[in-house]
C-alpha cells in the first residue's frame, strides 16, 4: 500500500489517455476529515469541483452529504471522508474496474492510517468496488460485515447507500435515513471506546440481525 501520490500514473485518468477525455486539474486527490473518529465515508471519484479544489465532496454532492449529515446531528468534520477512486474521471463518467484497482493502494493506505471501525459506503461503484456485490439496492441500509480483516485492526462494519448524485425520486429521503443510522451507531461506538464485541451487538440490535459478513474484493485485503 502507498500514499496517495499526486504524480501517480499507475492508470489512464491521471493523464486523460486512451480515449477517456481531458486531463484532469489534480491528481490522486487524497481524503480529509477526522484522522481519530475510526469512521469513514467512501464515495465513488472526485467531480468537476473537486477537481478544481483538490478536496472530496465539495461540489452538489458534498453539499447533499453535509446537509444530511447535520441532520442526524453531526458534522461531515465528525469522519474521514474519502474516495474509492482519487482522480476525475472524464465527463463524471464511472470509474472503470481497472482504475479501482489502480486506486486500491491508495484507500487501503488510507484505511491503515484511520482504522475504520465503521464504513458509509456511497453508490453503487464503491460498494461494488469494495464487495463486488451487486445490485446496490439488495443491499442498502444493511449492515455489513467485512470477512477476514481490512488490516490488523480487526473487522469493519460497512453500511452500503445511495450515492448523494443518484437521481431515483426516494435516494435523498433513503440516504438521510442511512446517514442518521450510521450516526447513531458511531455514537454508540464511541462511548464504547470503538469496543467491536459492543458495536457489533447495538448492530444486531438495531437490525434484528447480526451484520451479514461478506469478503471485500482481494485488493483491499
Amino acid at each position: 500500500m502507498r500514499a496517495p501520490n499526486h504524480d501517480c500514473k499507475f492508470c489512464g485518468l491521471h493523464d486523460g489517455r486512451g480515449q477517456r477525455g481531458k486531463r484532469p486539474k489534480h491528481v490522486c486527490i487524497e481524503g480529509n476529515g477526522n484522522m481519530g473518529s475510526r469512521a469513514m465515508i467512501i464515495g465513488e471519484a472526485p467531480g468537476e469541483k473537486e477537481d478544481q479544489c483538490s478536496k472530496p465532496f465539495v461540489g452538489p454532492a458534498g453539499q447533499l452529504l453535509d446537509k444530511v449529515i447535520g441532520g442526524a446531528g453531526a458534522h461531515r468534520c465528525d469522519f474521514f471522508v474519502t474516495n474509492i477512486v482519487k482522480c476525475r474521471p472524464p465527463d463524471n463518467a464511472d470509474p472503470r474496474a481497472g482504475e479501482i484497482r489502480a486506486c486500491a493502494t491508495y484507500l487501503r493506505f488510507e484505511a491503515m492510517r484511520i482504522q475504520p471501525l465503521l464504513v458509509l459506503v456511497l453508490g453503487s461503484v464503491a460498494f461494488k468496488g469494495l464487495f463486488g456485490l451487486t445490485p446496490l439496492d439488495k443491499y442498502r441500509s444493511r449492515w455489513l460485515e467485512a470477512q477476514g480483516n481490512w488490516g490488523d485492526w480487526g473487522e469493519t462494519f460497512f453500511l452500503p447507500t445511495w450515492h448523494p448524485t443518484n437521481r431515483r425520486k426516494d435516494a435523498p429521503d433513503q440516504l438521510a435515513q442511512h446517514v442518521k443510522e450510521f450516526v447513531a451507531v458511531w455514537r454508540y461506538a464511541q462511548e464504547q471506546s470503538y469496543d467491536r464485541a459492543a458495536t457489533r451487538a447495538f448492530i444486531k440490535g438495531r437490525q434484528s440481525r447480526q451484520p451479514e459478513k461478506f469478503p471485500l474484493m482481494p485488493v483491499f485485503r
